[in-house]
């Protein structure tokens, strides 16, 4: 048991790895595509893990909300999905529980990268991002 699961026991190693690799991949079946969109996030460090004794996954991002831990996880007696926005020490900063397949990927970008602003205020500072950080860092104006 690591440090994190001692501090709140909603994160639990499963006990079927396997099986909880499957429902972890279902999981990020449903939020990549548009991939456009699930990219924008800068999505890495991807782990199965149990939450509230609820198949899900947990990474981290890099988006312009969010630089940090995400867990989505699948409430199989309801068929809904939660997403929890952790802070820094692992507790919840945000959640928002009970959402459906087809509007999973919405939530997750709303809390992780715009905040539902698709404006040009957003779009100019994704050009800004692109321009200054990620080109002066990579030399690529791509990822």
């Amino acid at each position: 048991m690591n440090i994190n699961e001692k501090k709140n026991n909603m994160v639990s190693v499963p006990k079927n790895e396997a099986e909880a690799i499957k429902k972890a991949k279902a999981i990020l079946d449903k939020i990549q595509y548009p991939e456009v969109v699930f990219l924008s996030w800068g999505c890495y460090d991807f782990v199965a893990i149990e939450y509230n004794n609820m198949p899900a996954v947990k990474f981290k991002t890099s988006g312009f909300l969010h630089k940090g831990n995400v867990i989505v996880a699948y409430n199989e007696a309801q068929k809904l999905y939660n997403v929890y926005i952790l802070k820094r020490n692992h507790d919840v900063k945000q959640a928002v529980e009970d959402i459906c397949e087809d509007q999973l990927q919405k939530v997750i970008d709303c809390l992780v990268e715009t905040k539902n602003d698709k404006s040009s205020d957003y779009r100019a500072k994704y050009r800004k991002w692109i321009i200054k950080d990620h080109l002066a860092k990579t030399g690529k104006l791509y990822y």
